[in-house]
């Protein structure tokens, strides 16, 4: 999703852009930024374009002029948090079902891309051997009589279990919703007795300092399960929507793109 250029006081726009492709409302985002005298070109301009791939969320800022050492990039709780010179600062909520600790990002070409994956669905082992998840945990038991652990099965995905069960004709099937402060990957399910048991432990919330390289993440496994579509990306950073020309003339793809640099008196064109 491309996303007009932001500036100060327009953070609704990133809002707008981020609820769109996270799917819900998000909190507002707090932008603190100064201006830098020393930077005349688009200094208070911004722009943001997200993808929502099938393994992760790729968001995109501009950021010409910056060098990957003026940024520092962590995840808090459940926030993605940017910081840079000048006191600059973004912050915006993530979406349930991403690993905070594979996040990563790089600085190319005046581009910060933050590409957050997604924790795909994982089938959980039933035992029957109990469970125990300690002094800080939860526990859901479902009556479950006639059922063994080979005839049932259990998936999380994000926040939401799937229990499934089959023996002979008889049939199960029952989804719940865990709480938010707990940890999903810890989850642990026995039965016994007709009763089955999940536990989850207490999430235990620790900054994640997130290093800006010099090297694009992957995303090749992101569009190859993608059908269909090509992706093509460019960097053109200081360029507007109305700035950039594509034209298809068969199997030929061109693209132009001309922003108007103001120095002095005079007006000058940059070209790419």
């Amino acid at each position: 999703k491309d996303v007009p250029a932001w500036t100060v006081g327009n953070d609704k726009v990133w809002d707008q852009a981020l609820s769109e492709l996270f799917g819900y409302h998000l909190a507002p985002v707090r932008v603190q930024a100064r201006p830098n005298k020393h930077r005349k070109l688009n200094d208070h301009k911004r722009r943001l374009t997200t993808r929502n791939l099938p393994h992760g969320y790729l968001v995109q800022v501009e950021l010409p002029g910056m060098a990957a050492s003026d940024l520092k990039i962590s995840v808090e709780e459940e926030y993605l948090m940017l910081r840079g010179p000048q006191n600059m600062e973004h912050t915006y909520p993530l979406p349930d079902g991403v690993d905070k600790n594979a996040v990563k990002a790089c600085l190319v070409h005046g581009v910060l891309k933050v590409l957050v994956p997604k924790i795909p669905p994982r089938e959980v082992k039933v035992t029957s051997t109990g469970v125990d998840g300690g002094k800080n945990s939860y526990l859901i038991r479902v009556n479950v009589p006639g059922f063994g652990p080979e005839d049932l099965s259990v998936e999380v995905d994000s926040f939401v279990v799937r229990l499934k069960g089959n023996k002979e004709e008889r049939k199960i099937e029952r989804e719940f919703t865990i709480p938010k402060e707990s940890d999903p990957e810890s989850l642990q399910v026995s039965v016994r007795d007709g009763v089955l048991e999940m536990v989850l432990r207490e999430k235990v919330v620790e900054p994640v300092e997130i290093p800006v390289k010099g090297d694009l993440p992957d995303t090749s496994e992101e569009d190859a399960n993608t059908p269909g579509v090509l992706h093509l990306s460019f960097d053109i950073p200081g360029c507007a929507p109305q700035d950039v020309h594509v034209q298809v003339e068969g199997t030929q793809l061109s693209l132009s793109a001309e922003r108007r640099l103001h120095k002095g008196d005079g007006n000058n064109k940059d070209t790419y």
